[in-house]
């Protein structure tokens, strides 16, 4: 008779102990904002293209930028996103470095470019309680 070293872990019949996942383990880690404001602070002049900046994650800046100097679309736009575009406007900018810190103000996060609406945009991301 031939005596050969198994362990339990190695025999077709055993059974695994772990237990699976709860089901929110795959939750978002971050607590996500309810709104977020988004800035344009001005207009840029880059060589960039849209081809070299990521994608703009939200609606279409014109459908919710607003001017509170009207003529002037140089600077000063902003506008509010709430639920499920905040959500996803604010995960893109916490990676693209776009996310607006405590006593920032929009004018210092130049990198915070973005291809939106066939151009490559300035957009900064402010979260909101």
């Amino acid at each position: 008779m031939f005596a050969t070293g198994c362990s339990s872990a190695q025999t077709s019949d055993s059974v695994s102990t772990a237990s699976p996942l709860p089901s929110d383990a795959y939750a978002p880690l971050t607590d996500y904002p309810d709104q977020v404001i988004v800035y344009r602070p001005g207009m840029l002049d880059t060589s960039l293209t849209v081809d070299d900046v990521p994608q703009w994650p939200g609606p279409d800046p014109s459908e919710f930028l607003e001017n509170p100097r009207a003529g002037d679309i140089t600077s000063g736009e902003s506008g509010w996103l709430s639920g499920q575009e905040a959500h996803t406007v604010y995960d893109a900018a916490l990676e693209h470095d776009a996310l607006l810190q405590e006593g920032q103000e929009p004018d210092e996060l130049t990198g915070a470019l973005w291809a939106a609406e066939g151009d490559v945009q300035w957009l900064v991301v402010e979260p909101q309680g």
